[in-house]
């Protein structure tokens, strides 16, 4: 005969648990989170908002208890503004977990410029890159991509070990996109190099 524990005993242990968790977290003084949102404000938008949640949350979907940051420098759990930096970050310039920007960089970036070891964007750079009119890294593609290792678009460049020199790449990015800036062909060569 099996041995099956009873809904209400595990309501009882899960509850049990969660007593156990809480008291440990006492104990070593986790942080309650920490606020600051600057007086001064641009159209009523705080010129810097820092929100951040607890240390150690304990709960079922911690997520639901994120703290969102909104301001024109924002950072925090949820981070929204020109400027953001957060585990999900989103704003012109955006630094993050994941990031969606004109600018962004994260593990997961989606934007102008993306920038991430998972990105999608116009220009895209990372392992795993996505590019409407370019993308460099491991594994890409776009319009024009350039990779070590897997290459799909329009115009190729699969580097083997032994040519990886910066100019020779950038200038394969710039005869197949005339209206990239010279700075952004250099860049994106020398993460390939």
């Amino acid at each position: 005969m099996e041995n099956v524990a009873s809904e209400e005993e595990i309501r009882k242990n899960i509850l049990e648990m969660k007593d156990t968790i809480q008291q440990i977290s006492k104990s070593v003084n986790a942080p309650a989170g920490f606020e600051y949102k600057s007086r001064v404000s641009i159209f009523g938008i705080p010129l810097v908002h820092i929100h951040f949640g607890k240390l150690f949350h304990v709960g079922v979907f911690p997520y639901n208890n994120a703290c969102v940051a909104k301001g024109i420098f924002a950072a925090g759990d949820l981070a929204v503004g020109v400027v953001s930096f957060g585990a999900a970050s989103f704003g012109i310039i955006s630094l993050g977990g994941a990031a969606i920007g004109l600018l962004s960089v994260g593990i997961v970036a989606v934007g102008g410029l993306a920038l991430g070891f998972s990105s999608i964007g116009i220009y895209a750079i990372g392992c795993a890159a996505m590019g409407i009119h370019a993308a460099v890294g491991i594994s890409v593609s776009a319009r024009t991509a350039v990779g070590t290792e897997e290459v799909k678009g329009l115009y190729q460049m699969l580097l083997g070990h032994e040519n990886r020199s910066i100019s020779m790449v950038q200038d394969f990015l710039l005869s197949h996109n005339p209206h990239m800036p010279r700075w952004l062909a250099w860049f994106m060569a020398w993460f390939v190099r």
